[in-house]
């Protein structure tokens, strides 16, 4: 029997991931942001995520779980 070839892409998620956050904000605020972001090397959703990390971490809050 000629075996199986796995599929190229991505695996498949067994946990349902979904929006958590929405930032509204002026413009300027939004290029800020991406600016910092670019400057971190990270997406957006990585530069808040490691933004709230640090956050909690500095005020003695366990740290959170993986996204």
């Amino acid at each position: 029997m000629a075996e199986q070839r796995r599929k190229a892409g991505r695996p498949k998620v067994t946990v349902r991931r979904e929006p958590i956050v929405g930032i509204k904000g002026v413009p300027e605020y939004k290029t800020w942001l991406d600016e910092f972001s670019e400057h971190c090397g990270l997406s957006l959703a990585d530069t808040v995520g490691q933004a709230l990390q640090h956050y909690a971490e500095h005020r003695g809050f366990r740290p959170p779980p993986k996204r």
